[in-house]
Order: C-alpha cells, then sequence, then structure tokens
C-alpha cells in the first residue's frame, strides 16, 4: 500500500512538470513576438464605462494582467467612437510624459456600458533614459527630405518613444509635415538619425488596380444638408493639391445643370449622397469622422500623369477629400465611391503606418468588403457578390473564385508587397463567411469590427475584431465557428492560452503549428498519466476495500476464538469442578 501511494505522489510531480512545461512553451512563444497581445475577452471588470475616464478607472481591475504600472500615470485619453454594438475608447501609453508610438489600450463596452474586453498593445517600460541627442530642430529636414513632395510646410513636432521591431524603444522626434494635399508624419530617430515610419494619408486606385470600373462620367455640386461640396479640377496636377485652385461646380440655368455635359456631376452627387446616407442610416455615422461637421470635398477631374501620383481615385482621409482622376472617373459606381469613401472612415478610426504593409491591405480589404455591401444594399441583393471591376476582364478582383493575381491565403503574404494584391486574403475570408451570414449580420459585423482595430493592426488583429464584434451582436455560436472557419480557410489561424490571444512575431505558421502540436502531445500526455491515475487510484481502493474485509474476517475470527476459548474455559471449570468432586468423594470412601 505504501508503494501505491508513492507511486501517486510520483504521478502528481509529472503531472505539475507537465504543466510548468506546458508554460515554459507559452513563454517561448510570447518572446518570440513583438508585442505580447493580451486581450481579455468578456466582462472585467463592474465599474460602469460611459467615457474615456471610467473605461480608465475600469482597467485598474485588470492592470497586473495587463502589464500596466499605473493606469493613471501611463495612459491617457485619446479617442472614442461609437457605433449600433459597442461604445471604443483608446487609450494612448505615455512614459514620462512621452508619447508611446502607436501603443496602449482599447476598452470596449456594450451600449449600457458593461466592460465587454481590452484590446492591448502596451509596452512594458522602466529605467529608460529619455535625454535626447538632437533637437528637433536640428532634424528636421531629414522628415522633410523623406516625403519627396515639392511643397511643405513643418506644422509642430515632439519627441517620442518609438518601439523597434526587434522587441526594444528608442527616442524619436515625430514631425506633422503639411503637404497640400494632406499632412503627413515622419519620424525620425534621434540615436541614428534614420527615417523610422511615416504616414501620408492617401488612398490612391491606379489604372492598373482592380479598384476600377470604367466608365467615362463625372459629377459634383454642393450638398448642404450632408456637408458635400464638388470641385472642378481644371486639370490640376496632384502635386499642386490645394483646395484654393478649385471651382464649386456650379451652373446659371437648370437647362445647363442636366445637360449631358454635366450629367457626371450629378451622378457623382448622387453616388456621394448615397455612401453619406448608408453609413448614417445602416449605422449612424456621418461623413468621415462620425460627426459629419466637416466638409467632404470631392475633386474632379485630376491630372495623373506624374509618375509619384498615378491614380485615378484617391482619398485624402485627414482632409476629407476624395478625388477622381481625369482618366477613369467611376463617378456613378456605388462599389469603387463606397471603396474610397470607406478608406476615409477607416483613416479616422484607425491609424497605420506607412511601413505596415498588412495595416495597408487591412484598409484596401475593408474598403473593398463595405464597397461591396453598398453595392448589395442597394442593389437590394441578398450577400455580396465578390466581384470587383467586372467590367475591366484583365484587372477583375474575384474574391469569389481563385486569382491568378491576388492571393487568398495568409502563407502567400508578402510575395507581391502590394496591399492591393494582399488585401484579398482578407477579403476572401469575408466572402467565404458571408455565405452563412444575413447581408445585415454581414455588414455589421464588418463595420463594428472597425472600432475594434488598434493602432497598425495585422490580420490577426482582424480576426479577433470580427469575431468579437460577431460576439456583441449576438451571432449564433454556429455562425461564429462560420466565421473562424472562414479565417482558418485563408491561413489566418489563432493560438489561444488562458484568456488571451498569443500571435507569433515571425508570421511563420510552421513554427506557431509546431509549437501548438507539443502543447497537444503535452495535454494528451498529461490526459493519459491522469487516467492512469485515476486506475491505479481505482486500484488502491479495491485494495483499501479488500484490506477492509480482511480485518472484517479477522475480527470474525477473533470473535469466534475468543467464544471457543469461552467455552473451553468453562469446559475447564466444569472438569474442576468434576475433579473436586471425585476428590471429595474418594476421601469420603477411604474414611469409611
Amino acid at each position: 500500500m505504501k508503494k501505491s501511494y508513492k507511486f501517486l505522489i510520483f504521478i502528481f510531480i509529472i503531472g505539475i512538470s507537465l504543466g510548468l512545461f506546458s508554460w515554459l512553451i507559452t513563454s517561448i512563444l510570447n518572446k518570440q513576438k513583438m508585442i505580447e497581445v493580451n486581450n481579455i475577452q468578456g466582462k472585467y471588470s463592474e465599474v460602469k464605462i460611459i467615457d474615456s475616464q471610467s473605461a480608465m478607472t475600469s482597467l485598474e481591475d485588470v492592470k497586473e494582467e495587463l502589464g500596466i504600472a499605473s493606469v493613471t500615470e501611463e495612459l491617457v485619453e485619446d479617442s472614442s467612437s461609437t457605433n449600433d454594438v459597442l461604445n471604443t475608447y483608446r487609450l494612448k501609453q505615455v512614459y514620462q510624459g512621452l508619447e508611446v508610438y502607436n501603443s496602449g489600450v482599447l476598452v470596449y463596452a456594450d451600449k449600457e456600458g458593461n466592460a465587454k474586453g481590452v484590446i492591448n498593445k502596451y509596452y512594458s517600460i522602466s529605467d529608460f533614459d529619455i535625454t535626447p541627442k538632437h533637437t528637433a530642430d536640428e532634424l528636421q529636414a531629414k522628415a522633410i527630405e523623406a516625403l519627396e513632395y515639392e511643397d511643405t510646410q513643418p506644422l509642430n513636432s515632439q519627441l517620442i518613444i518609438f518601439p523597434l521591431e526587434t522587441g526594444t524603444i528608442t527616442l524619436a522626434y515625430k514631425y506633422e509635415i503639411d503637404i497640400g494635399i494632406a499632412t503627413a508624419t515622419v519620424i525620425i530617430s534621434d540615436e541614428t538619425s534614420e527615417v523610422l515610419d511615416k504616414q501620408v494619408p492617401i488612398y490612391f486606385v491606379v489604372s492598373d488596380d482592380l479598384h476600377e470600373f470604367y466608365n467615362g462620367s463625372q459629377y459634383i455640386m454642393q450638398d448642404n444638408e450632408r456637408n458635400i461640396q464638388i470641385y472642378l479640377a481644371n486639370n490640376t496636377e496632384m502635386s499642386k493639391f490645394v483646395t484654393k485652385k478649385f471651382t464649386l461646380y456650379s451652373w446659371d440655368t437648370l437647362e445647363e445643370a442636366l445637360s449631358e455635359e454635366n450629367s457626371p456631376v450629378i451622378q457623382a452627387m448622387n453616388t456621394a449622397q448615397k455612401c453619406y446616407d448608408y453609413y448614417k442610416n445602416q449605422f449612424s455615422y456621418l461623413s468621415f469622422n462620425q460627426t459629419g461637421d466637416m466638409e467632404l470635398k470631392i475633386v474632379l477631374g485630376m491630372q495623373t500623369s506624374n509618375r509619384m501620383y498615378r491614380a485615378d481615385n484617391a482619398c485624402y482621409a485627414n482632409q476629407q477629400f476624395i478625388v477622381l482622376g481625369n482618366e477613369n472617373l467611376f463617378n456613378d459606381q456605388i462599389e469603387v465611391f463606397g471603396h474610397e469613401y470607406t478608406h476615409g472612415i477607416f483613416d479616422h478610426l484607425v491609424n497605420i503606418s506607412d511601413n505596415n504593409i498588412e495595416g495597408q491591405a487591412l484598409n484596401e480589404a475593408y474598403a473593398d468588403i463595405m464597397g461591396m455591401c453598398l453595392e448589395a444594399h442597394y442593389e437590394n441583393k441578398e450577400r455580396i457578390d465578390g466581384v470587383l471591376c467586372e467590367e475591366i476582364p484583365n484587372q477583375t478582383r474575384n474574391i469569389k473564385e481563385s486569382s491568378n493575381r491576388y492571393l487568398e491565403n495568409k502563407s502567400d503574404y508578402g510575395l507581391t508587397k502590394s496591399e492591393h494584391q494582399d488585401s484579398t486574403i482578407i477579403s476572401r475570408a469575408a466572402y467565404l463567411m458571408s455565405e452563412y451570414l444575413t447581408r445585415e449580420e454581414f455588414e455589421d459585423v464588418w463595420f463594428t469590427s472597425i472600432s475594434l482595430l488598434f493602432n497598425n493592426p495585422d490580420f490577426y488583429d482582424c480576426r479577433y475584431a470580427v469575431v468579437e464584434a460577431a460576439k456583441g451582436l449576438n451571432l449564433s455560436e454556429e455562425k461564429i465557428e462560420r466565421i473562424n472557419e472562414a479565417f482558418n480557410k485563408v491561413g489566418i489561424t489563432k493560438y489561444y492560452m488562458a484568456n488571451y490571444i498569443l500571435i507569433e512575431e515571425s508570421r511563420k505558421l510552421d513554427f506557431g503549428k509546431r509549437v501548438e502540436e507539443e502543447l497537444q502531445k503535452a495535454k494528451e500526455m498529461q490526459n493519459n498519466i491522469k487516467k492512469e491515475g485515476e486506475e491505479i487510484t481505482e486500484k488502491v481502493n479495491d485494495i483499501k476495500q479488500e484490506g477492509k474485509e480482511a480485518i472484517q474476517r479477522i475480527n470474525n475470527f477473533k470473535e469466534k476464538t475468543q467464544e471457543i476459548f469461552g467455552k473451553i474455559k468453562g469446559f475447564i471449570v466444569k472438569l474442576k469442578e468434576l475433579w473436586n468432586i471425585i476428590c471429595t468423594n474418594l476421601a469420603s470412601i477411604r474414611e469409611n
């Protein structure tokens, strides 16, 4: 019996060891990642979240899990957004008063203010020297040179902490520069004076891209209710793009406005109004910035021959411009116009660096997906058709079927280094899940998920956001499973540990699969050992039971033995009595 108990202790130690092994594998996987993404899912706090301040208060309950030393000292309000399903609050990370670039947390809650989760992109920083080697003025020329624009005007600069791809951080200067068509951002290393990052919030659709639906028409005018204005570009070059050079379309007579020459202007206005109304009526979202208090300017007839600006359509999001070139206007194509309109919304909600191709691909994918939703909505289709640019056979982007030119699996990501071609990995997943969702469910899921994307998101962040949006919309478990299956089919897999999502930095799925297989083997070993332990425990219990029965038999034997001894004792007593009688009788006989 003692040996059996020792074996059980041995089994227990083995189980603990395997658990530690699993933890070690998890730790190794975490170290492989640039950022450890601890996305807390579900109700993590009882605090009612109604604004950024209460969002910060709610984080006090989970700051240790998120790795945050002090919520009040290391997070500041950044922005917030709302839709029909969730409210989201973005909090920017700071360290000793310096912004930690593109880092922080995103808190999301339901419409009643109940905590639903946290998306964490926070860097744990301690003992970091924030004394710069240069001044902002000394490095400004490099920032301007990095943009390669003819007319620039520095607006402001600030010292920041910049996370590097190596997992370390460095001091840098962030410059905001007016380039005429938009406000660009350039990050210059304080230590090496190199360009670390730059962002120009312009999204081009060039003539050899699949966004083009050629029809040769155009539109414009002014809508005071929607704050939409349409300008004539007068063949202005993109490099000279400034609002004051444009003329607002207007006509002296109704006949002139309705003439064949000006009909494209009317068509463009109608398409812009449809985009505005779609987002307003479906999601309560106005214009690019949600509030609708900024003018949306549509500019027609840009000159796009310059090699740097070879674009037919483009969206300058932070200036609220949509530009249509002088070659392919697509002014009456709701799908293409909706694509550009969605760029404006996406850019307002999500910050993406120019060197983050995966993030740029997400931007293009969302623009395609929501553009197809707009088309399906106005054509009263049950679901998106999955095909863009049908009018141009050599440029058709088909996410419904296989495409030789565009990608449909994460394993092929990076082969083209093109955000447009990489984008179809995501839009292909979207089409696959659209077959199992109603059109309303599909468009709600994808629009809602935009607000759950933090700065510089990747494909894995997209999957997380889409699934969380589906949960927030109370979609059935079966439909959520279909959504997960769609991402799996395009190679965007996920790895869960406890309540957190782990994402491998290497982006090579084979490493993640090997780790997952090892963890599965460890779990199987644990289960086998547990099963063997249970069998041994059962045998020990049987032995215990047999021992109890043996003891009972011994006790019964003792009782019977005592009974026999009692009878023998009584018999001896009677023999003694008989002997005494015999002796007495013999004595009596002798006397006589």
